[in-house]
């Protein structure tokens, strides 16, 4: 028995017919099979089309396989600069402390609270580069100290802290 790399390129397509018989087709290049592929399908079923279609297409021709390589090697360029990017950002706010000046009451309570909007302005002058309000979670309705995170980007966190002080109404 011989392997199945040193047979030659052989297609054998069975189809049955309308007389419940089956017909085999074997040919050894692409264009017999199309020809009698083309003999025989108005008897064949329509579940070989398929079949029919992989043989008359053509496999992808190397400069589009290369055009595809060289979009991933430059998606994955990109996202390697992305990363290394937000992890300097990451590390010039890192431990940070970043001050902001609500108005508030006597008592030390906020009227309201400070923003994703304020502590992003804040950490933008900080690091020198825009930070998303919508990267940075808070609920601080009272003046203190309280620890930060903001995530910029897949997998990269920054945390810091931020010292709320109350000016009085």
């Amino acid at each position: 028995m011989t392997s199945s790399s040193t047979l030659p390129n052989i297609k054998r397509i069975s189809c049955s017919l309308a007389t419940s018989t089956t017909t085999e087709i074997t040919t050894d290049s692409n264009t017999d099979a199309v020809r009698s592929w083309e003999a025989a399908a108005p008897a064949c079923s329509l579940s070989f089309f398929p079949i029919y279609w992989l043989m008359t297409t053509a496999p992808p021709d190397a400069s589009a396989v290369n055009m595809a390589r060289g979009k991933e090697a430059a998606a994955d360029f990109h996202e390697a600069e992305n990363v290394a990017a937000a992890k300097a950002l990451a590390a010039k706010i890192e431990g940070k402390t970043v001050t902001i000046k609500a108005k508030g009451g006597a008592s030390g309570r906020l009227h309201g609270k400070v923003t994703g909007k304020e502590v992003a302005e804040a950490l933008a002058a900080l690091a020198g580069a825009p930070i998303d309000k919508k990267k940075i979670e808070l609920d601080i309705k009272d003046a203190g100290v309280f620890n930060g995170k903001v995530r910029l980007y897949v997998g990269v966190v920054a945390s810091f802290k931020i010292q709320v002080e109350v000016e009085q109404a």
